[in-house]
């Protein structure tokens, strides 16, 4: 039996001089890879739509965007200035990340609020080469995940009590992804999230 490493080796081809390049995929490879490039357009033509822009290359290419993804993420696209969209991206990324970590540990469910009404894309599974074990006990890293569940929830609480409900609601999940973007442009709720977030940022970094 071969490895996938050996697999992938031998679909490379040796030109004049040592040169190596991937061989095109033919019969069974060229169908799956196929399969997944047309998956993968499906997906990016649905978020082409549902983010309100036409189907044009430059969307399609847009739409690759992890904030495409999400009805959070179409909201900062949306209301927030084009710098800012990553930071405001990570930083709901870190709330949400915050609490699946506790409820995991907890019940073992990530409670995360699901996105059923973005496409989303097939993607390859790689190796993270800059992962590291993990040496803490369990109950170090329930601990540690309290701490961070239990600071984020310290931040949001100074939030204006509409912002903080918005951010909860999308947190939490008690906010459909249609009560947050609709109709190609986000909802007042969805502002009030954005909003939530910039608030986040600034209260996090001691603004």
């Amino acid at each position: 039996m071969t490895s996938k490493a050996q697999r992938r080796k031998r679909k490379r081809i040796t030109l004049a001089g040592g040169v190596t390049m991937a061989q095109r995929a033919t019969g069974r490879d060229r169908t799956r890879t196929n399969k997944t490039e047309d998956a993968r357009n499906t997906a990016l033509e649905s978020r082409c739509r549902q983010s309100g822009h036409n189907v044009t290359p430059d969307q399609l290419e847009a739409s690759a965007s992890p904030l495409r993804g999400c009805a959070v993420g179409l909201c900062i696209e949306a209301v927030a200035e084009s710098p800012d969209h990553a930071r405001l991206w990570q930083t709901w990324c870190d709330v949400v990340n915050a609490l699946e970590a506790w409820r995991m540990r907890n019940t073992g469910q990530t409670g995360h609020p699901k996105c059923a009404t973005i496409a989303m894309m097939p993607d390859d599974m790689q190796t993270d080469p800059s992962a590291t074990v993990d040496l803490r006990t369990p109950d170090e890293r329930d601990a540690a995940a309290k701490r961070r569940a239990e600071e984020w929830e310290r931040i949001i609480r100074t939030l204006p009590p509409q912002l903080s409900g918005a951010l909860r609601g999308a947190r939490y999940g008690f906010l459909s992804d249609a009560a947050i973007w609709r109709d190609g442009e986000p909802t007042e709720q969805g502002r009030r999230v954005v909003m939530a977030l910039q608030r986040l940022g600034e209260e996090s970094n001691g603004g």
